[in-house]
């Protein structure tokens, strides 16, 4: 297995040297030169000692993958998924998988090819692709579609479950009549329980059932116990027509490995497969961010948490190429759920440039100085248009036109938004995608993911569970009488007070 390791390290340098690496510039992070500036900046101190208690936190993350290193259910914070965030829970899984879960399925080529023939099926047998899930189990599945498929996606992709918004159902199925064809439907979700898509899942399959329009139906669950697992089962989801053995000893959400980490577990890698994505590129990006990518991950969790120490509450992520916006939203969930616990955490703000920029742009710019700021450059754009030259020119772009493109144009505004807001006295940081293709999205996550499990560690929390998520839960379940007429008839009355 040794080898075959060291081929995927091998392998995720070469893709990275031919496509170019995502890379981070946090040098905004500090004031600038020559005074005038005052914000939540870091400074070389607070970095120095916020780099130190990171590179520490980041080898003891590591370690959760070492079992024997991880077997005391009364050390401070074990990452164990069950209890609180102070006290593990023996016997349950440590809920880390994702550190080295790429490496482990690049490692099966088998499953990839099989993953990767059963969304060509897909494509040929379906007329649209239904993916029901919410959280982690959704933003990333939209947000890598999305960013890859600019256009639209080659088999039309539709997205149910992270609400319960009515007239969104009312849409889909307007627009599901209208097919000529089946569509597949994909659950996803560890439990199976989690209400939003479990009434997803009974509308979709009884409706397109009965509009004759219900194709295959698939469930990517726990690996052996849940509700849906049982239901899969029992109905004979994850039909072998697709599913084959190969792709079937793999395809769960792993036990050791929560929602919003497990976008490259076939909770994200089926509808990949699906909408044509190259799961295997995404898998290597991933890797290599979570490898090769670990020093900028560190750096970027000390600079963050030396501006949270400072002031830094919220946290903005910025980006100017609509397409990503998904894939923004899913790092918006990352953050608070994994930081956001014990009254600690950063609220996330997501802001699209240069729209944004006549809204929230003044409150970042001028309001309250609790603001660090990462701005999401691309390279490159699929699509470009340049700026025609006018014979009136009375907007007085000729000085422009024919040199500049729409997305060249893109980029510079928005860096005059950073070097603007930097010297308003907001910490930034500039990434640059050399352009949005399965590898960088692959590796940005993987960064991001690894920067914020470090960033929750030096806070002292637990990153990888979301107790906090559990809360509206128990209350819903409570309203809606899954817990008695007596729990029921409580949670009513206090609702009565706010006149509801």
């Amino acid at each position: 297995m040794k080898t075959d390791f060291d081929k995927i390290d091998a392998k995720a340098r070469e893709l990275a040297e031919r496509l170019g690496p995502v890379t981070y510039n946090s040098d905004g992070m500090f004031a600038p030169t020559g005074g005038g500036a005052t914000g939540p900046f870091a400074t070389a101190e607070t970095h120095r000692r916020a780099l130190e208690s990171a590179h520490a936190k980041l080898a003891y993350l590591l370690e959760s993958r070492d079992e024997s290193k991880t077997v005391d259910p009364l050390s401070f914070l074990d990452l164990r998924d069950g209890g609180d965030d102070r006290r593990g829970l023996p016997g349950k899984p440590v809920m880390t998988g994702w550190l080295d879960y790429a490496a482990r399925i690049l490692a099966k080529p088998a499953f990839l090819r099989g993953l990767s023939q059963a969304g060509e099926k897909i494509r040929a047998d379906f007329q649209a692709f239904v993916s029901i899930g919410i959280g982690g189990s959704y933003t990333d599945v939209e947000g890598v579609i999305t960013a890859l498929n600019p256009a639209g996606s080659p088999l039309p992709v539709y997205y149910l479950g992270q609400h319960l918004s009515t007239d969104g159902y009312a849409r889909f199925f307007r627009e599901m009549e209208a097919l000529s064809g089946k569509a597949a439907v994909t659950v996803i979700s560890k439990s199976g329980t989690t209400v939003e898509p479990a009434i997803a899942a009974r509308l979709v399959l009884e409706r397109l059932s009965s509009m004759g329009k219900l194709g295959a139906v698939f469930a990517v669950t726990d690996p052996a116990r849940g509700a849906l697992r049982e239901t899969a089962r029992e109905e004979g989801y994850n039909p072998p027509a697709y599913i084959t053995p190969e792709i079937a000893e793999e395809f769960s959400v792993g036990e050791d490995i929560g929602g919003r980490f497990s976008c490259i577990t076939p909770a994200g890698l089926f509808p990949y497969a699906a909408a044509g994505v190259a799961v295997d590129e995404l898998l290597y990006g991933y890797h290599y961010g979570v490898t090769a990518g670990r020093e900028t991950a560190a750096n970027q969790a000390a600079l963050r948490f030396a501006a949270n120490e400072a002031g830094a509450t919220d946290l903005v992520l910025a980006y100017n190429v609509s397409s990503l916006r998904g894939k923004i939203l899913a790092f918006r969930q990352l953050w608070p759920e994994s930081t956001g616990k014990d009254g600690k955490g950063l609220n996330v703000m997501e802001e699209f440039y240069t729209s944004d920029a006549h809204s929230n742009g003044q409150l970042i710019a001028s309001g309250t100085r609790n603001i660090m700021e990462v701005f999401f450059f691309t390279g490159e754009s699929p699509a470009d248009f340049p700026i025609p030259r006018s014979a009136h020119d009375r907007d007085r772009l000729n000085a422009v036109a024919g040199g500049l493109t729409v997305h060249d144009v893109n980029n510079r505004f928005m860096g005059a938004l950073l070097l603007d807001h930097r010297r308003s006295g907001v910490p930034v940081t500039a990434v640059r995608l050399p352009r949005v293709t399965a590898f960088h999205l692959g590796m940005l996550s993987g960064v991001e993911q690894l920067a914020t499990a470090v960033f929750g560690l030096m806070s002292g929390v637990n990153p990888v569970n979301q107790p906090g998520v559990q809360g509206y839960k128990e209350i819903a379940q409570g309203l809606l009488g899954l817990k008695g007429t007596g729990a029921q008839d409580k949670a009513m009355g206090e609702l009565r007070a706010f006149g509801l």
